[in-house]
C-alpha cells in the first residue's frame, strides 16, 4: 500500500499536480541551464580566439621591429666601407651599444634561431664599433695609425660575417611575420 492510498481522491489529484509542476520546473530550470553553459562556453572559446588573434599580432609586431632593427644595423654596417677609408670611418652614422642590446632582446621574443643570430651579429657589430670609434677618438690633424693599429683582414672578415648574420636576422623576422600572417589567415577561416 503507497502513502497517498489513504488520502482523499481530491488530495491525491493535488498532489499529482504538484509533482507533474516540479517536474515542469526542474525540466525548464535544467534546459535554461544547458543554454546558459552552452553560451559561456561559446563566449570562452570566442574569447579564446580572440586572444590567440591578438598573440598572433603581437608577434608580428616585435618580428616587423625585429626585422627593422636589423635591416637599419645591416644598412649602417654596409656603408662602412670594406678597406681603409679614414674620411668614411669618420663620417658614416654608427649604432650604439643599446641598440646591440636591443637586437638581441628584441630577437629572443622572435624565436631561438632569431636570438642565435642576434649574439653572433652582435659579437661583430660590437667589434666593429669599437675599431671605428678608436679611429674617431684621434684628432683627424694627428691621423690614426692604421699600418700599425688596424687589423685590416679581420675588419673584413668580421664586417663580412656581421652582414651576414644580419641579412640572416632579417629573413627569419620576415619569416616569423609570415607564420604570424598565416596562422591568422588559418584562425579567422575558423
Amino acid at each position: 500500500m503507497a502513502p497517498t492510498d489513504n488520502l482523499p481522491a481530491w488530495l491525491q489529484v493535488i498532489a499529482a499536480f504538484i509533482q507533474a509542476g516540479a517536474a515542469i520546473t526542474i525540466y525548464v530550470v535544467t534546459k535554461e541551464y544547458v543554454q546558459l553553459t552552452k553560451g559561456i562556453a561559446q563566449a570562452a572559446g570566442a574569447q579564446l580566439h580572440f586572444n590567440r588573434l591578438n598573440q598572433i599580432a603581437e608577434e608580428k609586431l616585435r618580428a616587423g621591429g625585429l626585422r627593422g632593427r636589423a635591416s637599419s644595423l645591416e644598412s649602417r654596417l654596409s656603408a662602412l666601407p670594406n678597406e681603409i677609408d679614414d674620411t668614411a670611418f669618420r663620417q658614416r652614422a654608427l649604432w650604439t651599444f643599446e641598440e646591440i642590446d636591443s637586437l638581441q632582446q628584441s630577437s629572443a621574443l622572435v624565436s631561438g634561431l632569431a636570438a642565435d643570430a642576434a649574439s653572433a651579429a652582435a659579437i661583430e657589430l660590437t667589434w666593429v664599433l669599437d675599431r671605428v670609434q678608436a679611429i674617431r677618438a684621434v684628432p683627424i690633424n694627428v691621423g690614426y695609425d692604421y699600418p700599425r693599429f688596424f687589423p685590416d683582414k679581420e675588419w673584413r672578415e668580421r664586417r663580412a660575417t656581421g652582414l651576414m648574420r644580419l641579412r640572416e636576422l632579417v629573413k627569419l623576422a620576415q619569416a616569423a611575420a609570415e607564420l604570424s600572417d598565416q596562422e591568422a589567415k588559418t584562425l579567422g577561416q575558423g
